[in-house]
């Protein structure tokens, strides 16, 4: 049943200890969003950075997660090294199922551990283990390594970051069960800044579903038309690669750098091609049953003939943009390609696909030179922006260390802040006009639908 109050665990990464922590409001508060907002109000620090190792790094969720379909996701809240103020990133995968049996309503992590660590929390679990042979490693290696170490399936979820979230660059995500993120304003950051290189939730508890006659029926309703009518077909067909095509034919579809909104060329990597070229399977997140996560595949030529290596990597609109037509990459292999190194690296694909957008106009109007991007850098040339985003994953050198702060922070020291496509952060993968510009500049998430955009 839905309790009255908020159950918390606060793990403090200095002591290695942690308490939970019994806290009313659930009747002033909307979801996890709300509860994250009232806990960084008692626990934040508006007067310090963000880098404070006291600033609290918090995870929630809302009280219908495991009562209803969809209720997959889950609040990361921080202060961000985009701005130094308070943000939110959102990931679903098996993260919100893994606290709700954990009996958590959140996790709230503060303080700066001695060495690169591993929370492992459950129902009447907490360890800090010391994992310093994970530094340095990729988002992929650190998951392999971690899902032995911890054991278990089902309801764990584990959340890492890679070098970039180790660089504190303000591009580094969460890397959420692989195939989830929390991927903008910086989260990755935060935990590097606290020596956390990976957090485990184990679900080792069960809870009670509401015993009212209501409650079935309504549950069957709901799911019902989730998975018997079209309402969900989107996400579970195409998915939201469909945007890409519909956006480019009434030119809102950001192309090279935002010199363009539509390009003839697109048919590459429209969402109907990804399904047919390189579309292995869907899946879905814990609890969702619309299967909106969509995997494509990579493939590596080993020396031997006909030998390859797939890899499986996910893909949607927001990286198709990013790393697609943003840069004007415009093969869907190649896309993927670029997709799973920014991944290896802990990147936001969003942000770092326009970053390198701009450094390729920056580089094309000479404010920059291959004394500053180590390769040149063309609109077009996937080879080129394979190795880029390498080196902005790893900050290679003090030009891809700045950039990963944030391009409007590279377009202050070099120039070209006129053709920085940055509202907050770097933009979304959208061109729909004056609505969705003004509403993405006064932070309302990234998503055109927010304001009607």
């Amino acid at each position: 049943m839905i309790r009255d109050y908020f159950r918390v665990l606060q793990v403090d990464l200095s002591t290695g200890r942690g308490q939970i922590e019994e806290i009313e409001g659930r009747n002033t508060c909307a979801g996890g969003s709300g509860l994250a907002a009232l806990l960084f109000g008692r626990m934040g620090f508006s007067d310090r950075g963000w880098e404070d190792p006291e600033q609290p790094l918090i995870f929630a969720i809302g009280p219908l997660t495991g009562y209803f379909p969809l209720m997959s996701k889950v609040v990361c809240a921080f202060k961000s090294p985009y701005h130094d103020q308070y943000a939110e990133s959102h990931a679903g995968g098996r993260a919100a199922f893994s606290l709700r049996f954990a009996d958590l309503d959140a996790l709230v992590i503060t303080g700066k551990a001695r060495r690169p660590s591993c929370v492992v929390v459950g129902s009447r679990k907490l360890e800090v283990k010391d994992v310093h042979y994970l530094w340095g490693k990729s988002v992929q290696r650190t998951g392999q390594m971690l899902r032995r170490m911890v054991g278990g399936s089902g309801h764990r979820s584990i959340l890492r970051i890679g070098p970039a979230g180790e660089n504190r660059s303000a591009m580094a995500c969460i890397n959420v069960d692989t195939y989830r993120h929390f991927g903008r304003l910086g989260g990755g950051a935060v935990m590097g800044a606290k020596n956390l290189k990976a957090i485990a939730i184990v679900g080792d508890e069960s809870f009670d579903l509401p015993a009212t006659k209501e409650y079935g029926p309504l549950f069957q309703k709901i799911y019902g038309q989730l998975t018997e009518t079209s309402m969900m077909d989107k996400y579970h067909n195409l998915g939201t690669p469909i945007n890409v095509a519909v956006l480019n034919g009434i030119q809102a579809l950001p192309c090279r750098n935002l010199q363009k909104t539509n390009d003839a060329a697109i048919s590459g990597i429209t969402g109907e091609t990804f399904a047919d070229r390189t579309l292995l399977r869907n899946t879905a997140c814990a609890g969702c049953p619309a299967g909106c996560i969509h995997l494509g595949f990579v493939r590596e030529k080993f020396s031997e003939p006909n030998e390859y290596l797939y890899r499986q990597v996910t893909y949607d609109h927001e990286p198709i943009f990013a790393m697609g037509s943003m840069l004007s990459v415009l093969d869907a292999f190649q896309v993927l390609t670029l997709l799973e190194i920014a991944e290896k690296a802990g990147l936001d694909v969003m942000s770092a696909g326009v970053a390198l957008a701009w450094a390729a106009e920056a580089f094309e109007k000479g404010l920059l030179s291959e004394k500053e991007t180590l390769i040149p850098l063309k609109f077009g040339d996937a080879g080129a922006y394979a190795q880029a985003v390498k080196h902005l994953g790893e900050g290679a050198n003090d030009f891809y260390r700045l950039l990963g702060q944030g391009t409007l922070k590279a377009a202050e020291q070099y120039g070209g802040a006129d053709f920085a496509c940055v509202l907050g952060q770097e933009m979304a993968g959208y061109a729909t006009g004056e609505v969705f510009f003004v509403s993405e500049a006064l932070g309302f998430r990234h998503s055109h639908l927010d304001a009607g955009g």
